[in-house]
């Protein structure tokens, strides 16, 4: 006899809420777009100097510990 597994995964929509998403360096700056979810989908580009290390992106206040070309190290204040 076998035993039997049940499993189960469920999936539910996102009503709203906002993405953060790091672009990388370029031309010396550290670029996000910042994503509204929901029924607007609107998104932002934002871009602040290479050596910010508090940024304020739409009320979300970013320390930046360590940024590089396609990665970062933050917390979220």
């Amino acid at each position: 006899m076998l035993p039997v597994i049940n499993t189960r995964t469920e999936v539910s929509d996102l009503l709203e809420g906002y993405e953060l998403i790091y672009d990388g360096i370029e031309d010396q700056k550290i670029g996000f777009t910042y994503r509204l979810l929901g029924d607007m989908n609107a998104e932002d580009k934002f871009e602040f100097p290479l050596d910010s290390t508090v940024i304020n992106i739409n009320g979300i206040k970013v320390n930046i510990i360590d940024a590089g070309y396609n990665k970062i190290e933050y917390i979220i204040l």
